[in-house]
């Protein structure tokens, strides 16, 4: 199953946010990273559309790597307590 999604906002056969909306709207939960070289989108308003977070490229790359390497790390630790 597919633990967490990385996206662009710009992407040559649609949006990341498009892809945002519509995992939300059949209630799919499964965390989504955006990422931006623009300025199209804030990173409030992602939020509030359903993103886990937004990142600027190439700015926050390193950020970006973290945020995800936390979370995969949270449900790793999350799978261990639920076997032990």
């Amino acid at each position: 199953s597919v633990q967490a999604i990385i996206s662009d906002i710009d992407m040559p056969n649609g949006k990341g946010t498009e892809l945002l909306l519509k995992l939300r709207r059949v209630k799919n939960e499964t965390p989504l990273f955006l990422m931006t070289g623009g300025i199209s989108i804030t990173k409030t308003s992602a939020l509030e559309m359903g993103a886990t977070g937004l990142f600027f490229k190439p700015e926050e790359m390193k950020e970006l790597i973290s945020a995800v390497t936390e979370f995969l790390s949270s449900i790793e630790d999350t799978a261990f307590l639920k076997s032990s």
